[in-house]
């Protein structure tokens, strides 16, 4: 828990520093006359709560990505000439973040899913399998299709995806 408190307390202590760098008081030595440390400390306080809030909505605004994570595994390699087998370590793959474009179309039933790849074959985009499954071709199928129509926007988002999906599917 320490440690996730450690970068918060750095934004701000930054985001203070900054605040009062921009108020023009960095430059000012402290003095304390009549009342005025209560009056510094509840001006301190109440940017601190201030620049707290903005971070923690921040944080809540941002996407969280579900992230795919296979496990490392070791494989066995056979070699004829020595007659032995040798193990190589496999790492794991980098983690990918999913896209929304790969949520959207994985949210589809897969007969709707293959009608997609289908109707991106006959338009000459797709040169895949029709398996309906979410691969590089069929995401390339789709990102060329967005792009001969100007809706490469509109795969940022699932909603966006469903709609370019949709167009997919409207036969002309």
């Amino acid at each position: 828990m320490i440690r996730s408190l450690v970068p918060q307390t750095r934004m701000l202590i930054g985001a203070t520093v900054a605040l009062s760098m921009a108020a023009g008081l960095a430059a000012q030595p402290a003095q304390a006359q009549n009342g005025d440390i209560a009056k510094g400390i509840l001006i301190g306080v109440a940017t601190g709560v201030v620049v707290h809030e903005i971070a923690k909505d921040q944080r809540r605004r941002q996407v969280q990505q579900p992230i795919v994570v296979s496990q490392p595994h070791y494989e066995r390699h056979y070699y004829e000439r020595r007659e032995r087998h040798h193990v190589r370590y496999v790492p794991a793959p980098r983690p990918t973040p999913i896209s929304p474009t790969h949520r959207a179309f994985n949210s589809q039933d897969r007969q709707l899913r293959v009608s997609i790849q289908y109707e991106l074959m006959q338009r000459g985009y797709y040169a895949g399998t029709l398996d309906g499954v979410w691969g590089p071709r069929t995401r390339q199928a789709v990102f060329d299709y967005a792009r001969g129509h100007d809706d490469v926007a509109r795969l940022t988002t699932v909603e966006g995806s469903n709609r370019v999906f949709s167009g997919i599917l409207r036969r002309n």
